[in-house]
């Protein structure tokens, strides 16, 4: 079903799932964003704005290893996961495992709200890999 959430954030179902503290793992985020939806994974971990930081950094460094990124792409994924980090503590959610369904609805709103389609995508994107990262590294669940 298209609507116009669904293109703003690049899923083919308008179906988002929420946080839900000691459900919400990589499993039950990666099948909802795989059959088309929008999974969010609950924070368990960085629990610091610095932790995020320090995550922020790894993940690029492996994603220039891993994948030769241009330093076009480094670039705009930093900015575009510190501009989410930015608003997070905009919102008083420093802690990291604060970061709900409803705190990425907020940050998409506002997004759609300032920005392009383009840059809402791009940023989206972004938190999608980095997410993906942190999933795999066993840095989130």
């Amino acid at each position: 079903m298209r609507t116009r959430f669904t293109d703003l954030v690049g899923i083919e179902h308008p179906i988002v799932q929420g946080g839900m503290m000691w459900v919400g793992r990589a499993e039950l985020a990666a099948a909802v964003s795989n059959a088309g939806g929008l999974g969010i994974l609950t924070g368990l971990t960085q629990p610091t704005p610095d932790d995020l930081r320090r995550e922020i950094d790894r993940f690029l460094r492996t994603l220039d290893a891993e994948r030769a990124a241009s330093p076009h792409t480094l670039r705009a994924y930093r900015r575009d996961l510190c501009h989410f980090q930015a608003f997070l503590g905009a919102e008083g959610l420093s802690d990291w495992t604060a970061v709900d369904s409803g705190a990425v609805r907020g940050y998409l709103s506002r997004l759609a709200a300032r920005g392009s389609r383009a840059t809402v995508a791009r940023r989206l994107s972004a938190l999608r890999v980095f997410y993906r990262f942190l999933v795999r590294e066993g840095r989130m669940a």
